[in-house]
């Protein structure tokens, strides 16, 4: 598995926003654990345009908080809906569901989801 954070895009984020920093990631950890179910059952359901739109958002905001691995799975997701490639997009969905949990202890550990 690849890196779930980028420490070093965290750490550049708070030297520049300080605690703003804080309001922001705890959004992203607010709807991310939502936004991912949501994906799950618009996959489910085969809603592929609206899978797509949920593992795009997921993707941004991940990578923008330096979240990178679930960004990766989250653009996988994307890749196999934009390829009708269901199989793709349910083995990288398998992943996310524990890649967000473990993201979310990740920025909770390295101080970043505070306040």
């Amino acid at each position: 598995m690849n890196a779930l954070l980028n420490h070093h895009s965290l750490t550049e984020l708070k030297s520049i926003l300080g605690d703003d920093l804080y309001p922001i990631t705890h959004l992203f950890a607010q709807q991310l654990p939502g936004d991912v179910d949501r994906l799950g059952a618009l996959l489910a359901s085969n809603d592929l345009a609206a899978a797509r739109q949920v593992a795009h958002a997921i993707k941004g905001s991940s990578a923008n908080l330096g979240a990178q691995e679930l960004a990766r799975l989250a653009g996988l997701v994307e890749q196999g809906v934009q390829r009708n490639a269901a199989d793709e997009a349910s083995s990288a969905m398998t992943h996310l569901h524990e890649v967000a949990q473990q993201t979310l202890q990740a920025m909770q550990a390295g101080g970043f989801l505070q306040r």
